[in-house]
């Protein structure tokens, strides 16, 4: 059968995407799945190695040297001496802001659709809709219970799109919620996060440092669990608090106050090259820590072993590598069938997801075709039997699918067989 290609760059921005040409493969006349999920399309994704090598942290050339390197004490800063004492203390001293302010309502409890009704957000039959038709959202969660707090790093093109998609929708959920950017919006009530070095995607390891500093230093005692991702993340907060109120997050942490005694990493675990020293958590499915980790990880974020003054866009990379020099890995958080919880790609890629062709046959148009996500998923399954009913994000979201997964999520009629969900046993 003859077939329609559609060759596109998914560029590596402010929001946690990895550079990656994605080639979609679709039958003849059909629409993009990108955003309407209409179709199912075969989806190749590849490294754009050429890009990669051009940035500030090469690290597909020299993986392993590029993460062992050891900053020296006294190695340069990336900002002037005069701030450089500032920056290297073991918080960022900036005024606390009020997490309350983000969530405040909007005009509209329910988010339009960018002039379309809900009617047709949850009429139209595609794999979004058909994914999240077997996910169930916890009937049983209550605010506070337990306190999360949730944060995405943004910046200032954003604000009025994927930033107002997220306040208008699941943002409201949480139990307090920060927009890191790098620009204050007294209209969207965003923080501006001060850190070493520019505001640059390749230099995100260092905004992820100081917004870790910053939630340790103001936050740490006012929540359990604290979450991070980028701006087009999506999360239904029900099932993380279902989660975190599990037999299996119990256990592990301790307890359940404060999150527990005991250093928890949860998010969708990657493994690179194979090897389980590597593991660590996607950015773009965003993770999470309790105060135990916080405190933990905040307290070493200025030592040499953790490269304070590393300028890459592997914040995810880094927290793990942090982390695990100080005894934490990446827990398992999948369900007891197996299935993730955590999700690096839309719903409707992860419904239609497919292998992509033999490696003899990865070669379209000159470019080679690898792909990043299957060489480091640990048992990584496709379609339904490998995403979990209780699944809680998904990532790549713009800020209409944002609305419209929000809608299908919560506004959306659902058969009541499959939406009775009992309550964890607490």
């Amino acid at each position: 059968m003859r077939h329609n290609r559609r060759l596109f760059e998914s560029s590596r921005g402010q929001t946690g995407k990895r550079p990656i040409l994605q080639f979609l493969f679709y039958g003849p006349h059909t629409p993009s799945a990108a955003t309407t999920g209409q179709s199912r399309p075969i989806i190749v994704f590849c490294v754009d190695s050429t890009r990669s090598r051009q940035n500030t942290s090469p690290i597909w050339d020299n993986p392993r040297g590029v993460l062992n390197e050891q900053v020296q004490e006294g190695s340069p800063s990336l900002l002037t001496s005069k701030e450089h004492k500032r920056f290297t203390a073991s918080w960022n001293d900036q005024d606390k802001f009020d997490t309350r302010k983000f969530l405040l309502p909007t005009q509209h409890s329910t988010p339009s659709l960018s002039g379309n009704s809900s009617s047709k957000a949850c009429g139209t039959n595609d794999d979004h809709k058909e994914m999240l038709s077997h996910v169930d959202v916890w009937e049983g969660a209550s605010k506070t219970m337990p306190r999360i707090f949730c944060g995405i790093f943004t910046h200032k093109k954003n604000h009025f799109t994927k930033v107002k998609a997220i306040k208008e929708t699941w943002a409201a959920n949480c139990d307090g919620f920060v927009a890191f950017s790098d620009a204050a919006d007294p209209d969207l009530h965003t923080f501006q996060i001060e850190h070493e070095g520019p505001e640059e995607y390749d230099n995100m390891w260092q905004k992820s440092r100081a917004i870790w500093k910053y939630i340790n230093f103001h936050y740490k005692n006012d929540f359990d669990w604290f979450l991070l991702g980028g701006d087009d993340l999506f999360v239904i907060v029900e099932n993380l608090r279902k989660y975190l109120l599990s037999d299996d997050i119990m256990r592990a942490a301790g307890g359940r106050i404060n999150g527990g005694p005991n250093p928890m990493y949860l998010g969708r675990r990657l493994r690179p090259f194979n090897d389980d020293e590597w593991i660590f958590n996607s950015g773009g499915a965003s993770y999470v820590l309790n105060q135990a980790s916080v405190r933990l990880l905040a307290s070493y974020l200025d030592e040499d072993a953790c490269q304070p003054h590393k300028k890459t866009s592997w914040e995810d990379v880094m927290v793990a590598m942090c982390l695990k020099k100080n005894g934490v890995v990446a827990f398992d958080t999948r369900d007891e069938s197996g299935r993730e919880r955590f999700h690096p790609y839309t719903p409707a890629v992860h419904f239609g997801y497919r292998m992509p062709m033999r490696p003899e046959d990865r070669f379209v148009s000159g470019i080679v075709v690898g792909d990043w996500y299957i060489s480091m998923a640990i048992d990584l399954v496709f379609g339904l039997e490998g995403c979990s009913s209780d699944s809680l994000s998904f990532h790549y979201v713009d800020e209409d699918l944002m609305r419209r997964l929000y809608h299908l999520v919560y506004s959306c009629d659902r058969d009541p067989a499959d939406a009775v969900v009992q309550a964890p046993h607490l």
